[in-house]
């Protein structure tokens, strides 16, 4: 069973976890409205922040769940289901404090 905390404008941290992350969920922390930077953590240990709407690409439309994320100059092909987690950064890019 997959857990989801709501996708909401808050001022507390929100980390968003599941089982399987799917592109949907990301497109939905996307493109949410105000636009709140946010941190992917990979299961390998690595993070990619996403500081601005436009740093995330993915397909319209279903059928992949591959995605790319712009950090500096490098873009990165990602696969949802190497997303472990997601936390939202504060307004200066630093991960939000609980």
């Amino acid at each position: 069973m997959r857990q989801r905390l709501p996708l909401e404008n808050r001022n507390e941290p929100i980390i968003f976890r599941s089982e399987v992350m799917k592109v949907s969920d990301l497109r939905k922390m996307r493109d949410r409205a105000p636009f709140r930077a946010f941190k992917l953590h990979l299961t390998n240990g690595e993070t990619l922040p996403v500081r601005h709407p436009e740093h995330l690409s993915m397909p319209g439309g279903g059928g992949t769940e591959l995605f790319v994320v712009w950090v500096g100059p490098d873009w990165n092909l990602v696969d949802a289901g190497q997303v472990a987690r997601v936390s939202l950064l504060n307004s200066k890019g630093h991960q939000s404090k609980s």
